[in-house]
């Protein structure tokens, strides 16, 4: 990541050229149209500093590194999962596409032996990442627990 900051004026600029997606005082967003079509020109033997100068993004805005960085980025997005993969970010609810969805249980629903054997490993997996050998704990009222 950048080290660089930019000022509202240089955001404004950037937002303004319709290759840019959207652009922060950290980061810029490409459109993917412009991500496509800079792979195809690099792949032409194009160099990343001239497709980006060409598109109207100054280097001295967006760095000089961060051409050949993006490509390098998109394009092993392309090798891996085909050039419309660039078309979203891939976070999000995207379907299969978008980040993992974690799975909540809902104890609310479950019987009451369900919840005691949910709980029990529960208390398993926690005790088995300390390192610490669980064993088993009957309650018997009446008995003495000290």
């Amino acid at each position: 990541m950048s080290k660089r900051i930019l000022t509202q004026e240089e955001q404004e600029t950037l937002r303004h050229n319709h290759n840019v997606a959207s652009c922060s005082a950290k980061s810029i967003s490409f459109a993917p149209a412009f991500k496509q079509r800079a792979i195809r020109e690099y792949k032409e033997g194009v160099s990343p500093q001239e497709i980006f100068s060409a598109m109207g993004l100054p280097l001295s805005l967006i760095g000089r590194k961060t051409p050949s960085n993006c490509l390098k980025e998109w394009l092993a997005i392309e090798r891996k999962q085909g050039i419309d993969a660039l078309l979203s970010d891939g976070r999000g609810r995207h379907g299969k596409t978008g980040r993992k969805r974690i799975e909540r249980v809902d104890k609310s629903k479950m019987t009451k032996d369900e919840r005691i054997a949910y709980l029990e490993a529960e208390n398993d997996f926690l005790a088995q990442l300390r390192g610490i050998p669980r064993t088993s704990f009957k309650y018997r009222p009446g008995n003495d627990t000290q």
